[in-house]
């Protein structure tokens, strides 16, 4: 609210006209110039912001970058599905923070992507590890992953037709997001048993550092709303990318191995065939 001299001494009410459960929800109010709110807003979440901005970066580095390999190898990478995992929990963080307020004029619009990427966030996460674990549990995937769509397509319709709001709804969000977490972790855990994890190995160490922090994430959020703002789980998710992408270049470096391999091997056949087709000439020209 941008005040002038006129205004001094006067009233500053505030009034809510709607029946929302957003309504009424009153945060600190800041009082000052713009450049101290903007420098206020910087240094309270500047953190939070910078981060994942970042991850945010990262995650459409990421996606260039599979389009591009798979523009090379006519082959989408897995790495792909998990960039879009990240961009996701970055713009769920951004949409959280304070400082969006002097970004956005709706605030109330934009806060509706906060839950929709909550909402969205398990459905490619859940397509990386199935591409990472070759299908191999792809029916357990298809739980999460169903629940996870309902819960978007259902979720939207209900909020759209004013019948439950996204905040009421956020309870069952957490769930789709806790079963995912635990079908991943499950699912390596008995790869680790049957020795099939070492095919992936980066990605289950990265997958359980995401799982330490997405559990404490959520404790803290039930704890204070406002305490981490993601923060904790984006760090989980970075540790996870890294991994991700050392598991992609080990990969690629396979494949060209591979590549050059069959390439040797060819030129040795087609070598081999015309030493032979000499040898065979010879005698008969002879």
């Amino acid at each position: 609210v941008h005040l002038h001299n006129a205004d001094a001494g006067k009233e500053l009410k505030l009034c809510f006209s709607s029946n929302s459960k957003y309504a009424g929800d009153m945060r600190t109010a800041y009082i000052g110039d713009p450049l101290s709110i903007w420098l206020f807003f910087l240094h309270e979440s500047g953190i939070q912001t910078t981060i994942a901005l970042f991850m945010a970066f990262m995650s459409l580095f990421c996606i260039m970058i599979s389009l591009v390999l798979k523009w090379v190898y006519k082959k989408m990478l897995p790495l792909s599905y998990l960039a879009w995992t990240i961009l996701f929990c970055a713009l769920w963080v951004l949409s959280e923070i304070d400082i969006r307020q002097l970004l956005i004029p709706n605030i109330s619009v934009f806060t509706n992507l906060t839950y929709w990427c909550l909402m969205i966030i398990p459905i490619p996460l859940i397509l990386y590890m199935n591409e990472i674990q070759e299908y191999r549990y792809k029916r357990i995937y298809t739980v999460p992953l169903a629940y996870a769509s309902l819960i978007l397509g259902g979720g939207t319709i209900l909020q759209l037709l004013d019948i439950s709001q996204f905040v009421q709804q956020l309870t069952y969000v957490h769930v789709g997001l806790a079963i995912t977490i635990v079908c991943v972790i499950g699912t390596i855990t008995v790869d680790l048993f049957k020795k099939k994890v070492y095919d992936y190995f980066p990605v289950a160490i990265g997958a359980y550092g995401l799982l330490v922090t997405a559990v404490l994430e959520m404790a803290l959020y039930y704890i204070d709303i406002g305490l981490t703002l993601g923060t904790v789980l984006l760090v989980g998710l970075m540790f996870l990318l890294i991994m991700a992408i050392i598991k992609t270049g080990q990969d690629l470096l396979r494949s060209e191995q591979r590549k050059q391999q069959a390439i040797a091997a060819r030129a040795s056949q087609a070598k081999f065939l015309a030493n032979m087709s000499h040898e065979i000439r010879t005698p008969i020209n002879a």
